[in-house]
């Protein structure tokens, strides 16, 4: 049973117990905090809740999901102008969707990397590999 602290610090005012076996509804909570605090303009806050996701997703192994949680993190690195850091999230997603064939994600995802590109960030296809 999931307990009413979690459940609290999610922001969540009526709490009810529920069972995570598959981690489905935890990931669907912290998805939905993160869209309210972003609205909110809360982005740090926003930042953290998305990086709880990405490791409850990880925790679970749900490819999918931590696909798609670095892809909202690179996401909101990107809004928050940190573009090193966007563009390092969003190579990992790409290479995390292409691996799994999660073609639309996918493409979402080079679509938000030419948006970095655009923004300033000078990009290749391995940002940290160093001439040799």
């Amino acid at each position: 049973m999931l307990g009413m602290r979690f459940l609290a610090s999610l922001g969540m005012t009526r709490t009810y117990p529920m069972n995570l076996r598959d981690g489905t509804l935890g990931i669907s909570l912290l998805d939905g905090r993160c869209r309210i605090l972003e609205d909110r303009g809360e982005m740090e806050a926003a930042a953290a809740t998305l990086k709880q996701a990405e490791q409850f997703c990880r925790k679970f192994g749900d490819k999918d999901a931590i696909a798609t949680c670095l892809y909202s993190r690179a996401r909101l690195a990107r809004k928050m102008r940190n573009l090193h850091e966007a563009g390092r999230l969003a190579a990992e997603a790409l290479r995390l969707a292409t691996h799994q064939g999660f073609t639309e994600l996918a493409g979402d995802i080079q679509s938000l990397q030419k948006t970095i590109r655009r923004m300033g960030l000078p990009w290749r296809r391995r940002p940290f590999a160093r001439k040799s």
